[in-house]
């Protein structure tokens, strides 16, 4: 079974006319989205909640990929959150 994800600024066909925006994310009560079901737009700056970490460290995902200064590479994302002082 494939697993649809939802990027933001992106369409999940290509015959939808829909865009999808933040607004479409699902967040949980403290305004964290699953990062297994829904993806930022490319390159905002976002918190991260990542796996063997209890930090919540600044990235983007970019592409198939999670970057970020203190990120170390193939980490793996659990949840994310767009700082609410960004513009949406």
């Amino acid at each position: 079974m494939e697993v649809c994800i939802i990027k933001v600024g992106r369409k999940i066909k290509e015959k939808e006319s829909k865009i999808y925006s933040y607004h479409d994310v699902k967040y949980d009560d403290d305004g964290w989205a699953d990062a297994s079901k829904y993806l930022p737009l490319d390159f905002d700056l976002v918190y991260l909640k990542a796996v063997d970490r209890k930090e919540v460290i600044r990235g983007w995902h970019c592409h198939n990929v999670w970057d970020g200064y203190k990120l170390k590479d193939k980490e793996k994302i659990l949840y994310w959150k767009k700082d609410k002082d960004e513009s949406m």
